[in-house]
């Protein structure tokens, strides 16, 4: 079920409402004289603009999330009336012509009877489906035929609750979601660059050097149905819920790739010639779930909570990974995939996993402003799955198709994690608050992985896995003053796991809010983490480290005027390895030093009693961008943007109110060679009536 809206009925929609909605606000156009008693419970926005793009469309239409050229309808839309004596019903909707954004929901309750909601959304996400930008060569820059990709989000859904008085809480839903349009990929496809210099083997035209910089992207279509009931009810101190959950998914995926994009074909360079990529992927999911919860208060002192639940899933997958001429070709028309392109038909298989989860917590206050909260956790898993499928090769460029002996991927796994917390916090100290927090886990497991081919069995057996986790945290918030405070936290936390791996993660924050004025207020705060990462066997190390410094300043020295301005910066070094010096791979992998820059700052003007001026400006800056075209591929990112924007608005009458927008965008990414630049300019405009 794909259920989506065209553009001719989305502008039938917003005719026939604006219709029957435009009756209610001529009064308020020619200026009613009864207004100031009557009180306004509907609304209605109309919005239209447009943008004006230069550059790279679909990279404007990613950072902002809006569309090319004009766009408009209804922005917002309420209306609600009194059923009976306590009964309300609510009517809320909005449609944007040209944005693929629509929305309808009702809802009918009575706070002693019950309710029944539904409603159907969708929006749309945009993404540029450029890649990656090589700076050396001639071939350094590919990208799709139309790089303005989309992705349709929506759901539909409807609930019913029955709320009698002093009856158990009844709650079913159903919720329709869908995910269907095309959106870029962070994998990027091999790509020939001609004349690179380097530690490869210098390129010819008959043999270049291959980079993975030329763009894919995934073709989606995903559905899922979700039916939930839920029953709560309190008896005497206790809180009781159970429920019941069944879900139904249903994808049909696929990751789409141009391989040497752009070389040419014929007798000698045949093998080389680019050739289209199609990895489908499809799975069904029948998830079934059933848990319950109880929640006690023994008294002023002591509390507890207690949960349980158990989950099934039972999945089935398929798929093909096909080589040719264009994407999705026909199983068979090889014409230009190579002998080095490993594919496979007729994927089908399947897992079911059993999952059993349960808690309880503990709240108590041994002594005043002292209190506990110690809590057990288990989950256990089960779960054992098998692939079947047929691989193919082609002995030549062009072919012909060659399948292998049919292969079998089996797996079966079983993990027991067992966790144990400890809470505390203290409130005895004048102006402060103190607490402390530990938490320990414990996973042991056991997986199976079996191979077959041509019914020859090959066996890889790892029993009783172990893995520990620990998290201990500390913190403290200080209130000196009145008008300042403090807080600061530091956590620890460390992974070690028995097959010779072990992370360690090191973060503290500090934040402090502090009105010196009662005009000014300051927020600020500090992040600092390092994270290490050791495997036992070859020694090899990793580590990061991250710095974050941010604050707020708010501003109100006039009654008129408000400002407010604030700013962040991160900086991390990533990944101090052993790879990037190790002999024969320099500079292959190179250390990197990640920071960027964001600051925004905004005034806003009450040039009268109807009239507001609101100016915005935002800043982001990233300067991190390493060529390394020499031996790998570039890294980083060096990007500059710029958006400055001003919102005029006015309340015409009592019910109308009307505000015009400008802003202007502007972009340059030095690390795609400017091909991702734009500047684009917007005009929107808003006209609210109240009835």
């Amino acid at each position: 079920m794909k259920t989506k809206f065209s553009k001719s009925s989305l502008r039938k929609v917003s005719r026939l409402a604006g219709a029957l909605i435009i009756a209610a606000c001529l009064p308020a156009v020619a200026g009613s004289t009864n207004e100031v008693a009557t009180e306004y419970r509907n609304w209605i926005t109309f919005g239209g603009g447009g943008t004006f793009i230069s550059g790279d469309k679909a990279q404007f239409m990613q950072r902002s999330q809006l569309p090319k050229y004009g766009f408009g309808g209804i922005e917002d839309f309420h209306w609600e009336q009194d059923v009976g004596k306590k009964g309300l019903f609510e009517l809320n909707g909005s449609g944007i012509y040209d944005s693929h954004n629509f929305g309808v929901n009702f809802k009918l309750s009575d706070p002693d009877k019950g309710y029944v909601k539904a409603g159907y959304e969708q929006f749309r996400t945009w993404y540029d489906g450029n890649a990656g930008y090589f700076p050396g060569g001639t071939n350094r820059w590919r990208t799709l035929t139309d790089n303005q990709l989309g992705l349709d989000r929506g759901r539909a859904w409807f609930e019913a609750g029955l709320t009698l008085p002093d009856a158990p809480i009844v709650i079913f839903r159903y919720e329709h979601e869908f995910h269907d349009g095309q959106k870029s990929s962070t994998e990027w496809s091999d790509a020939s660059v001609v004349g690179t210099p380097g530690v490869w083997p210098t390129p010819t035209a008959t043999s270049p050097t291959l980079r993975a910089f030329a763009p894919t992207f995934y073709d989606i279509s995903e559905k899922r149905d979700t039916f939930s009931l839920d029953v709560k009810h309190t008896i005497g101190k206790t809180d009781f819920g159970i429920g019941l959950r069944y879900q139904r998914l249903d994808n049909n995926d696929a990751t789409e790739a141009h391989r040497r994009p752009g070389e040419i074909t014929g007798t000698t360079a045949q093998r080389r010639a680019d050739r289209y990529m199609t990895e489908r992927q499809t799975l069904t999911e029948d998830l079934f779930n059933v848990r319950a919860y109880s929640d006690t208060r023994f008294n002023d002192k002591t509390r507890m909570t207690v949960g349980g639940s158990f989950t099934t899933f039972d999945t089935d997958i398929g798929g093909s990974r096909i080589f040719g001429n264009g994407y999705d070709p026909v199983v068979g028309n090889y014409l230009r995939s190579q002998s080095r392109d490993a594919g496979f038909i007729n994927l089908s298989g399947g897992s079911r996993t059993k999952d059993y989860i349960g808690n309880i917590n503990l709240m108590f206050t041994p002594f005043d402003k002292f209190v506990v909260v110690p809590s057990f956790r288990f989950e256990s898993e089960t779960m054992d799955g098998d692939a079947l499928f047929l691989p193919t090769t082609v002995n030549a460029a062009g072919g012909p198709l060659v399948t292998n002996a049919i292969t079998r991927n089996a797996t079966a796994r079983d993990s027991l994690e067992v966790t144990e917390a400890l809470e505390m916090r203290y409130t005895g100290f004048t102006n402060w608050s103190l607490y402390a927090r530990a938490e320990l886990s414990q996973t042991t497991g056991r997986d199976l992985y079996q191979i077959f081919t041509n019914s020859v069995a090959s066996l890889n057996e790892r029993e009783n896995w172990q893995r520990d986790r620990q998290k201990y945290t500390v913190g403290a918030n200080w209130y000196p003053l009145r008008r300042l405070n403090f807080s600061g936290q530091y956590y620890y936390k460390v992974s070690d796991y028995d097959y010779a791996l072990r992370s360690a993660i090191h973060d503290m924050n500090f934040q402090v809010h502090w009105r010196p004025h009662p005009t000014v207020s300051f927020v600020g705060r500090y992040d600092y983490q390092i994270a290490n990462f050791h495997g036992f066997q070859d020694g090899e190390t990793g580590e990061t480290t991250a710095h974050i410094l941010s604050g707020t300043v708010n501003w109100t020295p006039l009654n008129w005027l408000y400002a407010q301005i604030g700013a962040s910066y991160s900086f991390e070094n990533t990944f101090t390895t052993p790879a990037a010096t190790s002999a024969g791979a320099t500079n292959v992998v190179p250390n990197l030093n990640n920071g960027y820059l964001t600051a925004n700052a905004m005034l806003g003007f009450a040039l009268d009693r109807k009239t507001d001026l609101t100016l915005g400006y935002t800043f982001y800056k990233a300067d991190n961008y390493v060529d390394n075209s020499k031996w790998s591929v570039p890294f980083g990112a060096a990007d500059e943007q710029h958006t400055v924007s001003a919102t005029l608005s006015r309340q015409l009458t009592k019910q109308l109110r009307g505000s015009l927008k400008y802003g202007y965008f502007w972009n340059h990414d030095a690390a795609s060679g400017g091909n991702n630049d734009y500047a684009a300019h917007l005009i929107y405009a808003t006209i609210q009536c109240r009835f």
